[in-house]
């Protein structure tokens, strides 16, 4: 997230930190953009946005 910061017509959330636990999980901590879900936004969305954002209905379900 952090490459596409500032690069996009969007607001894109912040990175704070990212790295790995001593176990090999690796995480990263961000922030959270004000606005609607995509999960609960997704069955409004037309066909054609869907394949733009490339993900197929069928998998939310």
């Amino acid at each position: 997230m952090s490459h596409l910061d500032g690069r996009l017509p969007v607001r894109t959330p912040r990175v704070h930190a990212a790295g790995a636990y001593e176990n090999g999980w690796r995480y990263v901590l961000m922030s959270r953009l004000p606005g609607e879900e995509l999960v609960a936004a997704w069955p409004r969305i037309p066909r054609a946005g869907c394949r733009r954002v490339g993900w197929s209905r069928s998998r939310t379900s």
